[in-house]
């Protein structure tokens, strides 16, 4: 019994079908839209202080290669781009660990709030606490954030469950995996 003319949502299609694309094992066809960044884990009080005597100096009286220095991003002055390295990271550990969490990869407040800084503790606990980490992996520091080494313990963090994750699961590109070649068993 042909039941189609019954559906009200079936519609004769009056188009040729287009050719579907034949799958293709190549790993690059796959897109994710975020990259693996790799956290900055090494920041030191004299990188703070080498930061606070650029900032005194001025702009003005830099020489041109710290003025190069200084707009790259400076260690030990927490940047826009260290904070959307950070986000970048969580959104892909949130993914991978199938994690339920906000967070602001491509939409770091210019003026981060309290809030925000309350959703980026709560998403770096729900990574640390999801997965195995290493012996020697931080705890989730308290806030507010304001030390070099609680970021420099938020990005361990992510980094050892990276690496732990990334260590666990190895990715087939290929067409097909059989076992027991003879009945076809499909994997």
């Amino acid at each position: 019994m042909d039941l189609r003319p019954i559906n009200p949502y079936y519609h004769k299609r009056t188009q040729k079908r287009k050719a579907r694309a034949k799958y293709t094992s190549n790993a690059s066809a796959y897109s994710y839209p975020y990259e693996w960044i790799t956290p900055v884990t090494d920041r030191t009080q004299a990188d703070v202080e080498y930061a606070q005597r650029l900032r005194e100096t001025g702009w003005t009286n830099l020489t041109p290669e710290e003025q190069k220095e200084y707009l790259a991003g400076l260690k030990g002055c927490l940047n826009t781009s260290d904070l959307l390295r950070i986000e970048n990271d969580i959104q892909i550990l949130l993914d991978v660990l199938e994690l339920d969490g906000t967070s602001y990869v491509n939409n770091v407040p210019a003026l981060p709030t309290a809030s925000y800084f309350g959703n980026l503790s709560s998403n770096v606990t729900a990574i640390r606490e999801a997965y195995c980490v290493h012996a020697d992996t931080p705890q989730v520091p308290a806030l507010p954030y304001n030390t070099w080494q609680a970021y420099n313990a938020i990005e361990q963090i992510l980094n050892d469950v990276y690496e732990v994750v990334s260590a666990q699961f190895s990715y087939y590109a290929g067409n097909e995996i059989y076992a027991g070649d003879t009945i076809g068993l499909l994997l």
